[in-house]
């Protein structure tokens, strides 16, 4: 099965997190899981940096 987290409002880091952690706890563990976010667009121009940031985690 494929579950799927929208989080398509608005994203900060910790709602990005929070978000992923939830992915990671919910649906099929063989199952493909997906992430909608449109990202931290409200972060201007430290948008990048976070996003890299969270990436490495």
């Amino acid at each position: 099965g494929v579950t799927v987290v929208d989080d398509t409002y608005n994203s900060n880091p910790a709602g990005a997190r929070a978000a992923l952690a939830l992915l990671g706890r919910v649906g099929d563990p063989g199952g493909r899981r997906v992430l909608v976010t449109p990202g931290m667009v409200e972060m201007g121009p430290v948008q990048a940096e976070e996003n890299a940031r969270l990436a490495a985690e």
